[in-house]
């Protein structure tokens, strides 16, 4: 009778135990230092899967919807690489590389290199892949099936169709032979044995779609916007970290930014300003937009940004609840750290150090805080209990 007992307590502990809920956490985003940011949440499974830093390189852009061949897509750079989001008639999402080598290269050499038995031959663009760019192309892909390694098909999904024949090149650091394809550029050094690498054209698109900055010598206006009653503004760009903003005259409006992701960031509400410093971390390249509402008087709202403005690296990010990995932290990251929640219930936002937790941010629902963090140098990790998607920034160092 004993051992039945202690049957029917260890079968209902065990059903209790597999019946408790537990929160599901995001995979945490792949951040680096490198070049301060983070695969987007959306492409990071894809990215990881299909090859990674290896194969595309580092992000080099935050994932904003850009205009690409006249049609707006969500896509974020990377070193060698361009991540793009489209849907079909079913609104199924697909995942897909930008054809960024055809947008730089220009055109396709049909003249292509004769086919020997160490060759690659692509009758749509009659180009030959050979020698060390053929182990190259083979050696990558996009998976689509269970096949052990990669088909040709899905090396094709991965650097495109060859266009160009092998062609000599001199860079900074020496002689190349180099041969281009729709969504990639191979490289060898002028050496035969020498292996082939994959070039950084995603960082040679960017440069060419950014216009180059100008640095000014005053205060940089960067939108001037006046009307009656409520109203939006024309699309503009915004820079990254402390945006000032005057409202003339006082008056009883809401005003929010949109930004590239449709992420609504209200900076004031009647004669109340939400952020004691109204910082916006611009993770997107796109378009901003400024909102006016709930009034009807005359307004006049400017927005300004210091000439010397520049956010500092990415920290952390993720959905959800999550706990991130320990790291140090010292006096060099003392500083106002911004947040974005896109969530429907409670933020809070902590950080652990030493044994001890400190609450920086707790809010209900989607917004915008800062926080000044100046903990006690040592072990530490971030700590976030939410909903939703958040960012979290350092914006200025103390």
């Amino acid at each position: 009778m004993q051992f039945l007992c202690r049957l029917f307590v260890f079968i209902t502990f065990a059903i209790a135990l597999f019946n408790t809920p537990t929160s599901l956490h995001a995979t945490t985003p792949s951040c680096f230092s490198q070049t301060g940011y983070c695969v987007d949440n959306a492409l990071q499974s894809f990215w990881q899967r299909n090859g990674g830093v290896a194969v595309f390189g580092y992000p080099i852009q935050a994932a904003s919807t850009q205009m690409i061949d006249g049609i707006p897509v969500f896509a974020q750079y990377f070193e060698r690489a361009r991540l793009e989001i489209s849907y079909d008639a079913n609104g199924k999402q697909n995942i897909q590389l930008g054809r960024i080598g055809a947008e730089l290269y220009g055109k396709v050499d049909y003249q292509g290199a004769s086919s020997t038995s160490d060759c690659l031959f692509f009758a749509q663009t009659n180009q030959s892949v050979c020698g060390a760019f053929r182990n190259q192309y083979i050696r990558f892909g996009i998976e689509s099936n269970s096949k052990r390694g990669f088909q040709i098909d899905e090396s094709i999904a991965l650097f495109g169709l060859p266009i160009s024949a092998p062609q000599p090149v001199v860079l900074a650091d020496g002689a190349y032979t180099t041969q281009w394809f729709e969504r990639a550029r191979f490289l060898q050094k002028s050496d035969a044995s020498a292996s082939a690498s994959i070039a950084l054209i995603g960082v040679d698109r960017l440069a060419q779609s950014t216009p180059p900055s100008t640095t000014a010598e005053s205060t940089i206006t960067v939108l001037s916007f006046s009307g009656s009653g409520t109203a939006v503004s024309a699309p503009f760009k915004l820079p990254s970290g402390e945006v000032n903003l005057t409202i003339s005259p006082k008056s009883d409006a809401t005003i929010q930014l949109i930004d590239a992701r449709g992420r609504v960031h209200t900076l004031f509400n009647a004669v109340t300003l939400l952020n004691t410093t109204p910082s916006i971390y611009n993770d997107t390249s796109g378009d901003w937009y400024l909102n006016v509402q709930n009034t009807t008087r005359d307004w006049a709202v400017t927005l300004t940004s210091p000439p010397t403005n520049q956010a500092l690296a990415f920290q952390f990010g993720g959905v959800g609840t999550v706990d991130s990995d320990v790291f140090a932290f010292d006096k060099t990251q003392f500083g106002l750290y911004s947040v974005h929640h896109s969530g429907t219930g409670y933020f809070v936002m902590q950080m652990r150090c030493n044994g001890k937790t400190t609450t920086l941010v707790s809010m209900l629902g989607r917004g915008d805080a800062t926080a000044v963090m100046q903990e006690v140098p040592g072990l530490c990790r971030w700590v976030i209990k939410g909903n939703g998607e958040f960012i979290i920034y350092r914006l200025k160092s103390l």
